[in-house]
């Protein structure tokens, strides 16, 4: 099959040339109308890829509590010298 982007709202005409680059005398013109209609309104609304409140809540709350872990404080620089 052929895909090819559809053209604005219309009727057109297209040759569809298919030539041998092997036998000589072997080429086909297919002659073919196009009519195209208007096009459908797509959505753009992915439910899957939201987020819920929760979801967001929860991912919120572990930034919180990565960036308050694993600090260093001078008392663990502190017991390292002994």
């Amino acid at each position: 099959s052929v895909a090819v982007p559809a053209p604005p709202k219309g009727t057109y005409q297209y040759t569809l040339c298919v030539r041998s680059d092997s036998y000589l005398d072997c080429d086909h013109l297919k002659l073919f109308k196009l009519d195209v209609g208007e096009a459908k309104k797509v959505v753009e609304s992915h439910p899957q890829w939201e987020d819920s409140e929760e979801e967001e809540r929860e991912e919120d709350d572990s930034a919180v509590s990565d960036s308050s872990d694993g600090g260093i404080t001078e008392s663990d620089d502190d017991d390292d010298d002994e």
